[in-house]
């Protein structure tokens, strides 16, 4: 943010270039501008192309690395992309992760939030959803080869679906 008001809205990993002038006061926050700032970026006179890397506080660093939740209420879900394609992560239709292939990524969340995976791009065609259940605190969204074109594939375990909803969401 600039002087309070919202100045754009940068995904992890991806970054933003703006103009700006000498002085002026950027605040990096977590959901929106008005929330409280972790990170301060003040504009100096040289040199002309200037850049700040937002770094994640340590309270939240330190949240990963323990696999806690940060804000009461919140859940983790880890997405792990089986697939040999990079996989785009969205919610709302808000850029939320690229996770590359063979790789995964743990997204904070909170229960009645629908995640969707997509080949491609951002809007590219999707092959699955995940919607974020009340419990267990930690989550897991196997994004699988077998999803593809298949949703409502039923492997014919009735219990295993049961358990754990579709067979393919574990419990960390």
């Amino acid at each position: 943010s600039w002087e309070g008001k919202d100045s754009g809205t940068i995904a992890p990993g991806k970054s933003m270039k703006m103009n700006s002038f000498e002085y002026h006061r950027f605040k990096a926050s977590f959901n929106s501008h008005k929330d409280k700032a972790f990170a301060e970026f003040t504009v100096q006179s040289e040199p002309d192309h200037q850049e700040w890397e937002i770094k994640r506080p340590r309270r939240q660093q330190h949240a990963l690395e323990e696999d806690v939740p940060v804000q009461p209420g919140a859940l983790k879900v880890m997405a792990r992309n089986t697939l040999d394609s990079p996989i785009y992560i969205t919610w709302e239709d808000n850029p939320m992760a690229t996770i590359e292939a063979g790789a995964s990524t743990k997204l904070n969340t909170f229960e009645g939030h629908t995640f969707k995976a997509s080949l491609g791009s951002w809007a590219g065609e999707e092959v699955e959803s995940y919607h974020v259940k009340p419990e267990p605190i930690r989550q897991v969204w196997n994004i699988e080869e077998s999803v593809i074109g298949d949703k409502d594939s039923d492997d014919g375990d009735n219990d295993n679906d049961e358990e754990k909803g579709d067979g393919q969401h574990d419990e960390l």
